[in-house]
């Protein structure tokens, strides 16, 4: 697709992280007995007097105001213990878009800005084929959230592609 800004062709990825940041730092030797993981849902175990931590990989639509669709960041959220076990409950349910959105927090940082980790978002279920969607209330004064809210051109998506290659 050719860039309006800089005149070149842009491929159309969408970025995204493997993991939550938490689990991502943390070795092998770490995660044993404490990480329960897979390419949708993780657990951490607190230690001591920490709290379990609960997590769920979602999308999160950006509109691109220079190109046809849509495209979206790949996050994981953070979720309360009980609002995990009703994702996991409803995991394969054919109406599980029917449960009401629940409150999350990103569980990654977007390199370029303040932290992201914390920002707080919406999470929807989407049905047992989709990966659940999060969206911005438009209060937040982050840059990345009023980036996200307003649309961004496909050159501001590929300097985010880029900036997470780094």
């Amino acid at each position: 697709m050719r860039c309006a800004t800089c005149g070149e062709e842009h491929e159309r990825l969408d970025p995204s992280f493997l993991r939550p940041d938490v689990i991502f730092a943390m070795s092998a030797e770490e995660k044993k007995g404490r990480v329960f993981e897979n390419d949708d849902l993780c657990a951490l175990r607190g230690e001591g007097d920490a709290m379990d931590r609960y997590f769920v990989r979602c999308t999160l639509p950006v509109r691109l105001l220079d190109a046809p669709g849509d495209s979206a960041w790949g996050f994981w959220a953070e979720i309360a213990e009980a609002d995990s076990a009703t994702i996991w409950n409803a995991w394969d349910d054919p109406h599980q878009d029917r449960i009401p959105p629940m409150p999350a927090r990103l569980a990654n940082r977007v390199p370029g800005y303040a932290d992201t980790i914390g920002l707080p978002v919406s999470l929807r279920l989407t049905g047992p084929k989709t990966r659940p969607e999060l969206s911005f209330s438009r209060e937040s004064l982050h840059p990345f959230v009023k980036e996200c809210l307003d649309g961004v051109c496909i050159h501001r998506f590929k300097e985010w592609l880029d900036a997470m290659a780094e």
